[in-house]
């Protein structure tokens, strides 16, 4: 993942991610927050920090559909690293899997409702786009106030757009507790991110698997 990813996950263990897996605002836990208060983590890195995963998943998915529907001579008995960590020993196991095989190597499959090309669903430019209405979900009147006044302080005199998102980003950093606002802001509207999501998912079908089926 790269020393860079791994920092900014290290460094946010404590601050951003102090109470993943008991969340007081939000309805769940969100690994896409890393992206919203460290530059130089983007989607790219989250999708491939969540392929590590679900690596066991996506090798028994694949497994599985091939062996249903995929001929042997394009499959492979294939042996592969870091299948899933061993908490007692803390390690990573191998594993064994009859998997595709193209050009010398094995072939992942990915279930087409995780499939996707857009940015992630929570992400930086949206949080610091619509960071104005964030405050005013806080029901706590003196952290809004704090909130408020922090930003002010953080814009210059005759402020632009660009000094507006530079001070948008520097307070949410102080205050980390604003992106579980935001997330529940986006959770309670996920009628309308699942459509969105839906028509992503038709998108990449077209992309990755209709044109490849047509005849030249």
């Amino acid at each position: 993942m790269g020393r860079t990813f791994a920092e900014a996950l290290h460094t946010n263990l404590g601050k951003i991610f102090g109470s993943f897996g008991s969340e007081n605002v939000t309805r769940g836990s969100h690994l896409e927050k890393l992206c919203l208060i460290r530059d130089g983590v983007g989607r790219d890195n989250i999708s491939d920090f969540t392929n590590n995963l679900i690596h066991e998943f996506l090798l028994d998915y694949t497994q599985t559909f091939a062996v249903r529907h995929i001929v042997g001579s394009l499959r492979r008995k294939v042996t592969v690293r870091k299948v899933r960590f061993n908490y007692r020993t803390e390690t990573w196991e191998s594993g064994t899997f009859d998997l595709p095989w193209y050009l010398k190597d094995h072939v992942l499959l990915t279930p087409k409702n995780i499939l996707t090309r857009d940015d992630t669903w929570i992400n930086k430019t949206d949080l610091i786009d619509n960071f104005e209405t964030i405050p005013d979900a806080i029901p706590n009147h003196q952290l809004r106030s704090q909130i408020s006044n922090y930003f002010r302080k953080m814009l210059p005199r005759s402020p632009k757009r660009k000094d507006e998102r530079e001070a948008a980003f520097r307070t949410i950093q102080n205050f980390p507790e604003l992106i579980d606002f935001y997330i529940r802001h986006k959770e309670d509207t996920g009628d309308q991110t699942e459509n969105i999501a839906n028509q992503r998912v038709a998108f990449s079908q077209q992309l990755y698997l209709e044109q490849f089926r047509m005849s030249p």
